[in-house]
């Protein structure tokens, strides 16, 4: 098997569909006819002797061969993309698109302090910022939707790179004569969650409040 019979450029649509797990979609993201993205999943099947998706009228779905196969095209893509990136760089650091995804928690506030100062550092810099929930950051990121994120460092961390950029304490809000307004020194003992206003599920935010507390390890 030649592996250079495959172009990028079918790597990128095989990619799309598994993203996507629609044919029409993926092809629009592409910039190309679905039929003509679906001729060249095809070629790619026949040329790997694998079938990667499953047809149906409804919906596409990956086969465990073809889950395999878009992760490596993944991989192979985003490190060809740093051709492009190396030779950019060379010419002008920190031009052309940066991705950065940012989890709800921290993005508004931090954001309005640093958009100002990276636009008069970097003119050329196009900034395309995402504000979401941990885990689906994390899944863009290891697709490749996303060149960075910023968030806490509460997931998996296999094939990421962290560079920690401040820590923040954890400070107690509780109404005025509440029992653990007068608690020195407070302890994490002395926290229970089923008392704490707490953000909806999805947030690493509540994961680590509710983390702190040893009623919950019980």
């Amino acid at each position: 098997m030649k592996i250079s019979s495959l172009t990028l450029r079918d790597l990128e649509y095989l990619v799309a569909v598994a993203n996507h797990r629609h044919f029409g979609r993926a092809a629009e993201s592409c910039h190309v006819s679905q039929p003509a993205l679906s001729a060249q999943i095809r070629k790619v099947e026949d040329f790997l002797g694998l079938q990667l998706f499953e047809r149906s009228n409804r919906n596409v779905v990956i086969t465990s061969a073809g889950d395999l196969i878009a992760r490596q095209a993944r991989v192979v893509l985003e490190e060809a993309e740093k051709i492009a990136a190396l030779v950019q760089a060379e010419k002008e650091p920190l031009s052309g698109s940066l991705r950065l995804g940012a989890i709800a928690t921290l993005g508004p506030y931090l954001m309005p302090h640093l958009l100002g100062a990276i636009r008069k550092r970097f003119p050329k810099l196009e900034l395309l910022i995402k504000e979401g929930l941990t885990d689906p950051l994390v899944g863009d990121l290891r697709t490749g939707a996303l060149d960075a994120i910023l968030a806490a460092p509460t997931f998996k961390r296999d094939g990421l790179r962290l560079t920690p950029l401040f820590h923040e304490p954890f400070l107690l809000a509780a109404p005025k004569g509440h029992v653990l307004e007068s608690k020195e020194p407070l302890r994490t003992k002395d926290l229970d969650s089923r008392y704490m206003v707490l953000l909806e599920d999805g947030h690493c935010l509540r994961n680590q409040n509710i983390q702190l507390c040893p009623s919950n390890h019980r």
